[in-house]
């Protein structure tokens, strides 16, 4: 009956531990491609100030990574 309480815990835990990992690589990857759209996006449209295009490049980001 121990050993099931255990095995259970040990589950638990691995299962925590790669909903968790796979979030922050999502989310990572997400940041990374904010930040790297803001200059494109500050350079190419001049009249842009940073909330606008941190605006768009959310949406761009979203879009591009399917989670819209």
């Amino acid at each position: 009956m121990g050993d099931k309480k255990v095995t259970m815990m040990l589950l638990a835990v691995a299962l925590m531990v790669l909903a968790f990992g796979g979030t922050t690589t999502i989310t990572e990857a997400y940041f990374d491609c904010v930040n790297n759209c803001m200059p494109t996006c500050l350079q190419q449209v001049k009249s842009a100030g940073t909330h606008a295009c941190e605006l768009a490049c959310q949406q761009f980001c979203d879009t591009d990574q399917g989670q819209e």
